[in-house]
């Protein structure tokens, strides 16, 4: 016979771990701050029974939101700062062009 905790490892866990990596990249695009993020993925556990593990496993809950948010929030972050600048020199060479073709059209207004 199992556990609750068990139970609740084996049939929550992938929920929350799919959960803190959503809260984790929404924090790496600072669209969320991490308040936030672990209030999400600790609400969601919470309505999904939490309050039955006792006071140790809701500690070890917590401190495992904390590490997983946070994992996936640097693996993201690494990745949306290359996106940026990516972006960012795409940019630039678009509005060099625009401006080249502007001047071969005779008008100097990148708004026109």
């Amino acid at each position: 016979m199992t556990t609750f905790g068990e139970t609740y490892r084996e049939l929550v866990f992938p929920v929350l771990e799919e959960c803190c990596r959503k809260q984790g990249f929404y924090l790496a695009i600072e669209l969320i701050d991490y308040c936030e993020a672990h209030n999400v993925v600790s609400r969601l556990a919470y309505s999904r029974g939490a309050v039955h593990l006792g006071v140790y496993g809701q500690e070890n809950l917590d401190k495992w939101i904390a590490e997983n948010i946070l994992r996936y929030a640097d693996s993201f972050a690494d990745s949306a700062r290359e996106s940026v600048e990516r972006a960012e020199r795409i940019d630039k060479q678009a509005r060099k062009h625009m401006a080249q073709w502007l001047l071969k059209m005779g008008t100097t207004e990148m708004d026109q």
